[in-house]
């Protein structure tokens, strides 16, 4: 992720991995700077897609996060107060490393 000229000037090839509900992968605005490299998307079952429609990450960011809720009120029925949102969790570099090892064919 670079400005225009950054983006028009890395000629390697790279991927760029997006976990589903993350964060950090949201900000700053895409105004402010551009991608670079090939999108893969892990979706909320933790299934690396290559570069999917639109409509399929905002349906599987939806599904990951009603998912991280009914998850999150059965620990706290069981007596567990921690909750963490969904797009912090999506943050954790151990989470991208165990979803990308587990899809190496």
């Amino acid at each position: 992720m670079g400005d225009v000229y950054f983006a028009n000037n890395f000629h390697i090839n790279a991927y760029r991995f997006v976990n589903n509900n993350n964060i950090a992968t949201r900000v700053p605005p895409p105004k402010l700077y551009k991608h670079v490299g090939d999108l893969r998307y892990i979706d909320c079952g933790a299934i690396v897609h290559e570069n999917p429609s639109h409509w399929k990450g905002i349906t599987d960011s939806i599904r990951g996060e009603v998912s991280h809720i009914f998850n999150s009120l059965g620990s706290i029925l069981r007596g567990s107060a921690d909750f963490i949102p969904d797009c912090i969790i999506d943050h954790v570099p151990t989470l991208y490393a165990t979803h990308i090892w587990n899809n190496i064919p």
